[in-house]
């Protein structure tokens, strides 16, 4: 599909960073929602380049989260 919203334009608007994209992959997503069954736990979907650039996204987030909580924890310590 031609979709006119590009990372660098979002990035430039947000003034961030955008470190991920999800490919527009309509015909995993919507059988997905349909059914109410999520495509990440298909297996038959993990060639798709969604799959990894979700799967990629949850890594970023999971990492952050670690980062964060480790300040967190630092800051406590540090009293």
């Amino acid at each position: 599909p031609n979709v006119n919203i590009h990372p660098k334009k979002v990035s430039e608007a947000f003034n961030h960073e955008i470190s991920n994209t999800i490919p527009y992959d309509i015909a995993t997503v919507i059988p997905s929602v349909n059914r109410g069954f999520p495509f990440i736990l298909n297996m038959e979907k993990r060639k798709r380049p969604i799959y990894a650039a979700m799967s990629e996204l949850a890594e970023e987030v999971r990492e952050r989260i670690k980062q964060l909580e480790e300040v967190k924890e630092e800051a406590v310590l540090e009293g």
